[in-house]
């Protein structure tokens, strides 16, 4: 886990908090090798006060429910957020997520994954205030922390982008754990003024082959 604090790029004013990371080759031993940790949201916190140290940085989860009858249609806080889960994906458990998260101090608020658990998408919300006026500005300043946090990253992607009218910093990138790559599609939005993150992540080996699900999931995200 890396903690970076943001420094002031050009006309980008100063965010004075803590770019949080959680790499596969965290804590991973050689058992859970096949089963990559995704990238969690990065924790950006506004100019307010940082929380005491032994205060948790991530607020309460809104609860999920899936239903059955949708085809696995995932919805959260109070069914304003929803989207569709590939054939096959389930929740993780809250062992599960510690395990695949367990160096960074922002882990998802929710995953889902197949039954391999080598691809997953994870959901994080996150205490750090952002508006959606302020996507390019978080754009421009996350990028530098990232490829500084993540030794020899491969970007692919660095945009905003629109998903059924939610605009979306969007990251796509690959990085080197302890015997694969890693391909992470990750996307952060504003949702009730605070950071919200997906992250689609898989073996580059899996890649090609879960993309078109992946996308098809990103695609059905809804939010109100």
């Amino acid at each position: 886990m890396e903690f970076l604090h943001m420094q002031n790029f050009g006309r980008h004013r100063l965010w004075s908090g803590v770019v949080t990371i959680a790499l596969f080759s965290a804590g991973c031993t050689a058992s859970q090798q096949t089963a990559p940790s995704p990238v969690a949201t990065p924790s950006v916190s506004s100019p307010s006060p940082l929380p005491p140290p032994n205060v948790s940085a991530t607020p309460p989860s809104p609860q999920a429910s899936i239903s059955p009858e949708s085809a696995g249609k995932v919805t959260l806080a109070d069914g304003r957020i929803s989207f569709t889960l590939p054939a096959g994906f389930t929740p993780l458990t809250q062992e599960e997520i510690a395990l695949k998260f367990p160096r960074t101090g922002n882990p998802p608020s929710h995953a889902y994954g197949n039954a391999e658990r080598n691809v997953t998408i994870a959901v994080t919300f996150s205490q750090a205030k952002l508006t959606p006026a302020q996507l390019p500005e978080l754009k421009a300043a996350l990028r530098p922390q990232i490829s500084k946090a993540v030794p020899n990253l491969e970007w692919i992607k660095d945009e905003i982008i629109p998903v059924n009218n939610t605009q979306w910093v969007h990251y796509e990138f690959v990085s080197q754990a302890i015997d694969t790559k890693v391909h992470n599609d990750a996307y952060f939005t504003s949702f009730d003024g605070r950071m919200m993150g997906f992250n689609f992540n898989s073996t580059v080996a899996k890649w090609d082959a879960a993309k078109d699900e992946l996308m098809k999931t990103r695609d059905s995200i809804v939010i109100q």
